[in-house]
């Protein structure tokens, strides 16, 4: 299929948000890993298209935090999908959390699966997370592999993008920069839990995985963290990130 019968990305978004009834008060982000941005509470709230297979059209969302997360790291930042069982194939083996949908065309529309699925799961998976506190327990949900920290609400699914060690540092991070005392104590007693807990993949505890991922982001940190990154005794190596 030609792309240059395509429609541009921003009309696709115009029309999702027309046809699927999206709140307005979107920004239309125009950067390379841009999308339709809503921004309230503290969180950035994100919904991507992109190609996928030649003339097909894939779309996600991630949520963030507005001040601590990087367009180029998975630092504060979560993603989401759909339950397979709400959108299976009919073979039920299939679903269209991985079958793109048909990138529309001149005289053509967006394809109804779409505008289904987006109307049906992108509200909810938009506002997911009410405020930065709840960012901060899916940091701090589950153990090492980031599909530890699922969260399922209304057949969608929310993780993190980082591991258990590094999610720990980052609601640390979030905790102190939001003056949030209670999610400070969720990360302290996570930490006192877990502290002698081996790290597949990284050669040491969790408490020293904790330090070694401390470390990476002290730099760009903006509050003191020098306490976990004290944990870092021993050299690693993480493969969750």
């Amino acid at each position: 299929m030609s792309k240059q019968g395509r429609w541009a990305r921003d009309r696709v978004l115009r029309e999702l948000t027309r046809q699927c009834g999206l709140p307005e008060g979107a920004v239309i982000d125009r950067s390379r890993t841009g999308g339709l941005t809503y921004v309230d509470s503290g969180l950035i709230r994100k919904l991507t298209v992109y190609a996928g297979a030649p003339g097909e059209l894939r779309w996600q969302v991630d949520v963030g935090d507005e001040e601590l997360g990087r367009p180029d790291s998975a630092a504060c930042w979560t993603r989401y999908r759909i339950d397979d069982n709400l959108v299976g194939g009919s073979d039920g083996k299939h679903s269209r959390n991985w079958t793109n949908y048909p990138w529309p065309v001149s005289g053509g529309g967006l394809d109804p699966a779409l505008i289904e699925d987006v109307r049906r799961f992108a509200p909810i998976m938009l506002w997911f997370l009410r405020d930065r506190h709840d960012l901060g327990l899916i940091l701090l949900a589950g153990d090492e592999a980031p599909t530890s920290s699922l969260m399922v609400r209304d057949g969608v699914e929310a993780t993190r993008w980082s591991g258990g060690a590094a999610g720990l540092v980052q609601a640390m991070i979030l905790a102190r920069s939001a003056s949030d005392p209670q999610l400070e104590a969720l990360a302290v007693a996570k930490l006192d839990r877990m502290r002698e807990q081996e790290v597949h993949g990284f050669g040491g505890s969790f408490a020293e995985a904790v330090g070694h991922w401390a470390e990476r982001e002290v730099a760009w940190s903006p509050v003191d963290i020098s306490d976990l990154v004290a944990l870092g005794r021993k050299k690693g190596r993480s493969r969750n990130r």
